[in-house]
């Protein structure tokens, strides 16, 4: 599956040589994803596997028992200082591939 970012997002993967730029426009293929469900916290926390020129790409993402809004963690808009959460639903333009059971 194809995902496009709707707008200029940032990913911070823990150092400042690794961050990602991502243009709007630009597309992730999406390849997998593993699912953790912490039952004390109520949340479940996801690893997602993307590619994008053949370079593997993990973003973390997390959602709150009995909701389906995925959060992705360690990512936030290029051109703001806001640290407000970002959604799925936020950064791309295709609906999120993971299914809520």
């Amino acid at each position: 599956m194809i995902c496009t970012f709707k707008n200029s997002f940032e990913i911070d993967k823990g150092s400042f040589k690794d961050k990602i730029i991502c243009p709007v426009g630009l597309q992730f293929n999406y390849i997998s994803h593993e699912h953790f469900y912490h039952a004390y916290y109520e949340i479940h926390t996801y690893k997602v596997l993307f590619h994008h020129k053949a370079e593997p790409i993990e973003m973390s993402m997390k959602r709150v028992h009995c909701s389906n809004n995925f959060i992705i963690e360690y990512i936030k808009k290029t051109h703001s200082d806001d640290n407000k959460r970002i959604c799925w639903n936020d950064v791309f333009e295709e609906e999120c591939p993971i299914s809520v059971n």
